[in-house]
């Protein structure tokens, strides 16, 4: 069986690695925030959820930081200390809150793109529920309940059953509703992706769809590190330790990621606006003899990339909530 000093040795080196990643999509993502200020309306709630997700990680990379030093310098390396109750209590609030807010974030979402609040019900009964059981893991362990002299002095009781049920549970529940929430979101991106491509006919590119892949492609990223972690906790494997430390900087660079590709959409619909403004001033000044060969030369049909109020609400809208 793999030593927990292993484990956090290789878990302090990649925590600190996706830590450095998260930070750098964390300064571009600000970056395209602050620089869409003058061309739509300050996104305060975002701005707000980008710099809790960036504390809260912090946060948890400055804890377990602490304790790997504690362990390994003043703890001579002992296993005990790498079991230290304080620690795990401290950290895992962290990633409690950081989980909550991702979650709470792609919910809002949701009901902001579907303009449906019943849409909205499974992923908040599910995330409601994880928060439920999840407090009531912190509480026990922060009254004392789990924190006796002698509770971790043996690392399979981490995996004791009277919180094995609790813990299972909650990523379990925690899984459905990322699954869930992915799902209402992508589907209703794609309905709009597809409602616009058939009015495109193929004339121009949508910008939608990229969107769609880079949601379920981060929804699956987080999908499969909660499998992973709920696979490992099963099994039983101290590889959990690991994955956690994982899992809590995955949650905001899926968030950044999700943020830098609908700025890339939104950056691309005005940019065809201002070619379309561009033409139809150009146009005006020519002549109609002029204008006619300037039409054939882009290959443009006003019948075929006209598109109506009703679907560009749609497709400003969805963009815009995401």
């Amino acid at each position: 069986m793999v030593s927990l000093q292993a484990i956090e040795l290789v878990s302090a080196i990649l925590e600190s690695m996706l830590y450095g990643f998260s930070i750098m999509l964390l300064l571009i993502t600000l970056s395209c925030l602050f620089r869409e200020r003058k061309t739509r309306e300050f996104p305060i709630v975002i701005l707000l959820a980008v710099l809790s997700l960036a504390v809260l990680s912090t946060l948890h990379v400055v804890l377990d930081h602490h304790h790997s030093y504690t362990s390994f310098v003043t703890g001579n390396g002992e296993a005990e200390r790498f079991l230290d109750n304080k620690r795990y209590t401290f950290s895992n609030i962290v990633y409690f809150l950081e989980t909550i807010l991702a979650d709470s974030i792609v919910i809002y979402r949701c009901y902001v793109v579907w303009q449906n609040f019943w849409l909205a019900i499974p992923p908040l009964i599910t995330c409601a529920g994880a928060s439920v059981i999840y407090q009531q893991l912190l509480v026990a362990s922060l009254s004392g309940i789990f924190s006796r002299a002698d509770y971790w002095a043996n690392p399979e009781e981490a995996f004791a059953p009277a919180t094995e049920n609790w813990v299972i549970s909650f990523y379990s529940l925690a899984l459905a509703t990322n699954v869930l929430a992915t799902c209402i979101l992508a589907v209703k991106l794609w309905m709009v992706n597809r409602d616009l491509a058939r009015c495109l006919k193929g004339c121009q590119r949508s910008n939608i769809y990229p969107l769609v892949l880079v949601i379920l492609e981060c929804g699956a990223l987080y999908s499969i590190s909660l499998s992973t972690m709920l696979i490992v906790y099963v099994v039983r494997s101290r590889a959990s330790y690991l994955v956690i430390n994982i899992v809590s900087q995955i949650i905001p660079i899926t968030f950044y990621f999700i943020l830098l590709r609908a700025y890339v959409a939104r950056t691309d619909r005005d940019n065809h606006r201002c070619e379309s403004i561009f033409s139809q001033l150009v146009d005006s000044l020519a002549g109609p003899h002029e204008t006619r060969l300037r039409q054939l030369e882009r290959g443009s049909h006003d019948d075929l990339t006209t598109i109506p109020e009703t679907l560009e609400v749609k497709v400003n809208s969805a963009v815009e909530a995401v």
